[in-house]
């Protein structure tokens, strides 16, 4: 059973259409790899101080939220890690329609 990412299960097609009698499978893996790492460049994640620094708030605030459940983040080799879609999520939840 294969596992294809989200994002990539469209633009991996190509591969049932390939020639079945005679596929070029170093050719098929050199694509696959190199669709991989460009889809991972593409989902750079954000450091705590990037998005401290992006929600004008201190880092401590932001461990608050991750503390609290608002946000969620991923510790890696002692790095606090973040989603950027996880972030923006965080501040459309946030919308207010009235300040007083």
């Amino acid at each position: 059973m294969a596992i294809v990412v989200p994002p990539l299960k469209d633009e991996l097609h190509w591969l049932t259409s390939a020639d079945p009698v005679s596929p070029d499978v170093g050719q098929l893996a050199d694509e696959i790899v190199r669709r991989l790492n460009k889809h991972i460049a593409s989902t750079r994640l954000l450091t705590l101080p990037e998005v401290a620094d992006m929600l004008r708030c201190s880092q401590k605030s932001v461990r608050r939220m991750v503390r609290d459940g608002r946000l969620s983040a991923f510790k890696v080799a002692e790095r606090i890690l973040f989603k950027p879609d996880e972030v923006g999520a965080l501040v459309s939840r946030s919308r207010v329609t009235y300040i007083n």
